[in-house]
């Protein structure tokens, strides 16, 4: 009898497994749920309240705080800083994720470490300066973000709209900048999408800034951007240039891999003459040349139309790997031509003043 007891109970061992496990899926995806409807309900918050122009410092929230993470979720910030009547660039950015062991540039962050992150920076000062991919302790107190690792240390602070940014390397200071509201041109972006079991939003601040990089004086327009998404990273591509007038150029398409479909697309001008944006759901972007790399922009719609030409003056390169492989190509570009035009009102380059940026192009797939 104790026999037929064992085997009885064996047989059925695995379809005890089968339901313990089943019990832990859901309650993973309950977990996972609840966090994103924590995430996607401050976000929705902040961009309310923005729009209601009520508490804009409650983006400073979101900028200084790390978001509990579910399963296949990251979290990163992405700095940029582009000269007014120049070519200088300086891109800081650094990022935690729940997606398992994954690397950068073949650097992780090690197991059972103080290291909490990736951590990223160049500058572009007459060719490209950087500093090699890094583990990094990445901490936040109050309205503090610091980001240190094998002797480059960085520091952004302050209460919205001014903000202080520090950037050292061995103990040497490479940049000092000071923030405050621009003085025309688009402030503030929201993109928020939480649904189910995925979901990601980004909060974008546009910014003047002055200061000192590289010893040198360096003023012009920063944009700041916390990113947080429960979802696989598919290709993208993305551009964002600012003119010296204040105008600015931003596009995004989202791609399906390994099918010519768009996912997303978006093309916005905004004319710093006129004070307005135009925004265009269908547009083109291509490569061309090879000695001399160019991006071309295209866009037509509602008696609307542009044309830029972007001249690409550097590249950096980015290899991030998980279980999957993904490739991150950024192209430093500067305004070569631009026609816009809307009823009887044309722009060219010479009314928008010099321009520079970035085009993001990427490839594959990162879970």
């Amino acid at each position: 009898m104790r026999i037929k007891e064992r085997i009885e109970g064996h047989l059925r061992t695995p379809r005890r497994l089968k339901k313990r496990a089943l019990g832990k899926v859901e309650r993973s995806k309950a977990l996972t749920r609840h966090i994103l409807k924590h995430i996607g309900e401050r976000f929705g918050s902040i961009r309310h309240s923005y729009y209601a122009k009520k508490e804009k410092a409650a983006v400073d929230e979101m900028l200084f705080s790390f978001e509990k993470l579910p399963v296949l979720g990251k979290e990163y910030w992405f700095m940029l800083f582009t000269e007014k009547n120049g070519s200088r660039q300086l891109l800081v950015t650094f990022g935690r994720g729940r997606s398992g062991q994954y690397s950068v540039n073949e650097i992780s962050v090690p197991e059972k470490s103080s290291e909490n992150s990736i951590f990223e920076s160049w500058f572009y000062d007459q060719g490209i300066n950087e500093f090699p991919t890094r583990a990094a302790v990445v901490s936040i107190w109050k309205k503090e973000i610091t980001a240190a690792g094998r002797g480059l240390e960085f520091s952004f602070s302050g209460n919205y709209p001014k903000y202080s940014l520090s950037l050292r390397n061995e103990g040497r200071d490479t940049a000092r900048l000071e923030l405050k509201e621009p003085e025309v041109g688009e402030r503030f972006d929201f993109i928020e999408y939480f649904k189910a079991l995925f979901g990601f939003g980004a909060i974008s601040m546009f910014s003047d800034f002055n200061g000192v990089l590289n010893g040198k004086r360096f003023e012009g327009r920063a944009f700041i951007q916390k990113v947080v998404l429960s979802v696989p990273i598919i290709p993208w591509s993305w551009v964002k240039v600012h003119f010296s007038s204040g105008s600015a150029l931003t596009y995004f398409n989202l791609r399906v891999p390994r099918t010519p479909k768009k996912f997303s697309v978006s093309l916005e001008f905004y004319d710093a003459g006129t004070n307005t944006s135009h925004r265009f759901h269908e547009a083109s972007l291509c490569r061309f040349g090879k000695s001399s790399v160019h991006w071309c922009l295209e866009a037509s719609a509602g008696g609307a139309e542009l044309e830029c030409i972007l001249k690409v003056y550097a590249v950096k390169k980015f290899r991030m790997e998980s279980r999957t492989l993904f490739h991150y190509t950024q192209y430093l570009v500067e305004i070569e031509s631009l026609r816009f035009s809307y009823g009887k009102r044309v722009v060219s380059e010479k009314e928008t003043g010099p321009g520079i940026g970035f085009v993001e192009d990427t490839e594959g797939v990162f879970i």
